[in-house]
């Protein structure tokens, strides 16, 4: 742990070595910084499936229950006495892996006092500047991306000889330019309904014109102006969201075909405080007791495109704020009847809280657009997860932009439990070994995270893609998408909502996701 370099995209993590071991693939981080804050990194063992890899820490189960190729809690590595890694043969207790088990001790206190400081940093003053960008007219310098990794261990002796102490800490901050993405966004005459002289000359067409099947459509107009939108025909909740789109609509530039107008960007942050503390007993020669505590807290900020309006996240993840916290408590205990009898006892419990969440604040949706059905309404068990800005997607064969929150998986909520507790008795005479135990182990999944798919939300998801003016059997542009949205004729909608099973009476959730979707 010491002498190998151990790497991560957020700083140090000994699961890097893992690769280092006989029968093991490419090592690779999974899932998003909010779902995954402690970047675990996750690889395939002798062929088998990476969620096959056992981890414990003292003993105590680090599982992810339900991303189980990751897990809950990775451990400063200056906080880590050894790493045992078995890949076959595997005990009985270790009967849980399938490619690997792996084994993390963290350090104890001994009758000298020790202590380690540490810090690393990363810039982009340190780095090199990526290898496709060799135009320096467009890309006139490195994106800002500002790492740091700090921390400390020390233990040594409560009472000499008997009681020992081990603590450690390791904080890690990133600040890092988020984007720049390019979008299509609506210029604010078009958000006023003027769609007079754009490029292409498109049309737009009045869908109160023509037959059922949408032939014989004319051309709009307001007072005899043609391709003009009157404003009492813009929708209520299109021209609430055209406010809260201004700001990024005045920093619009010109293209010559009046797309991909707008590039935006933020500042994206993370910051993740870990700790541990170890205790020793020694009550007797016979007798060994040890207790720790390991926490992570974490806040991942990834600013959204359009600022209140929503869009995609700039920084790639869950758009806003995810907070988490993550706990393991660990006993555990070693008795020695004879000299060739000895029990070993453990006991471990983790809990997980992982968030993400963006504009979760008042139901927008019916408060503020006033559309019905969005956020938690008609939904059982209704609460405030449902709240917050709905999503728009406004799409085209040529360009599109999504406003609100168009994330599938936000917000979601994670608040899991685990539990782990077992006994082994071994008995040594002469060439013969054996050795039996018993353990109990229990995991409880606390879930929101309602999913439809790649299109439905928990707050309502409206997609328009300008079928509604246009002609028949014509391919709408991105100016007929927009139309639509103005005069809030959406081609799909759908809403997903998280559902119960009621025949689970023991207090743990049966979790499932119901989905709806119209066209």
């Amino acid at each position: 742990m010491d002498n190998l370099p151990t790497a991560g995209s957020q700083g140090r993590n000994f699961q890097s070595l893992l690769r280092v071991i006989p029968g093991a693939g490419l090592t690779a981080e999974t899932n998003s910084l909010s779902g995954n804050p402690q970047r675990a990194i996750n690889t395939n063992v002798n062929g088998q499936s990476n969620q096959g890899v056992n981890t414990r820490i003292d003993g105590t189960q680090d599982a992810y229950p339900w991303l189980p190729a990751n897990v809950a809690y990775v451990p400063p590595a200056d906080a880590i006495q050894e790493v045992n890694v078995v890949t076959n043969s595997f005990d009985a207790e270790q009967g849980l892996a399938g490619g690997a088990a792996v084994n993390v001790q963290i350090k104890s206190g001994t009758n000298q006092f020790h202590g380690t400081g540490v810090w690393f940093t990363t810039n982009q003053d340190l780095t090199a500047r990526n290898y496709f960008q060799t135009d320096i007219k467009l890309f006139p310098t490195k994106n800002s991306n500002h790492q740091n990794q700090f921390g400390g261990t020390f233990g040594g002796p409560i009472v000499k000889n008997k009681l020992f102490f081990f603590v450690d800490y390791e904080g890690t901050l990133q600040r890092n330019l988020a984007g720049p993405d390019t979008r299509s966004l609506p210029t604010a005459a078009m958000l006023s309904g003027d769609f007079r002289n754009l490029p292409g000359n498109p049309i737009i067409y009045d869908p109160a014109t023509g037959n059922a099947t949408g032939q014989g459509k004319q051309q709009i107009s307001c007072n005899g102006v043609l391709n003009m939108i009157c404003p009492n025909r813009i929708d209520y909740a299109s021209a609430q969201m055209s406010q809260l789109l201004a700001p990024s609509v005045a920093q619009e530039f010109t293209t010559a075909n009046g797309l991909n107008n707008f590039s935006g960007s933020g500042t994206a942050s993370f910051t993740r405080n870990n700790a541990d503390i170890k205790i020793n007993y020694l009550p007797n020669p016979r007798a060994m007791i040890f207790g720790h505590y390991s926490f992570s807290k974490s806040l991942v900020f990834d600013p959204p495109l359009l600022g209140n309006a929503g869009g995609d996240a700039t920084n790639g993840g869950q758009l806003g704020d995810a907070p988490g916290m993550i706990q393991s408590v660990g006993l555990g205990g070693t008795y020695t009847f004879t000299p060739n009898l000895l029990l070993d006892w453990n006991f471990g419990f983790t809990r997980q809280n992982l968030s993400a969440t963006f504009d979760l604040g008042s139901p927008d949706g019916l408060d503020l657009l006033k559309i019905p059905g969005t956020n938690g309404a008609g939904v059982p068990n209704g609460n405030d997860l449902y709240n917050g800005l709905p999503a728009f997607q406004v799409n085209s064969a040529s360009s599109s932009v999504n406003f609100g929150n168009p994330n599938t998986g936000n917000p979601f909520q994670f608040r899991d439990n685990q539990y782990v507790t077992g006994a082994n008795l071994s008995w040594n005479r002469g060439k013969h070994s054996l050795r039996g135990g018993i353990e109990w182990n229990h995991t409880q999944l606390n879930h929101f995270q309602p999913q439809g798919g790649t299109f439905q939300t928990a707050r309502g998801s409206f997609l328009f893609n300008g079928n509604v003016t246009s002609l028949p059997g014509t391919t709408p542009t991105y100016f007929n998408s927009v139309a639509d949205f103005l005069l809030g004729l959406p081609n799909q909608t759908g809403k997903a909502y998280q559902v119960f099973n009621p025949s689970l009476c023991d207090g743990h959730s049966g979790l499932g996701t119901f989905a709806i979707s119209g066209r």
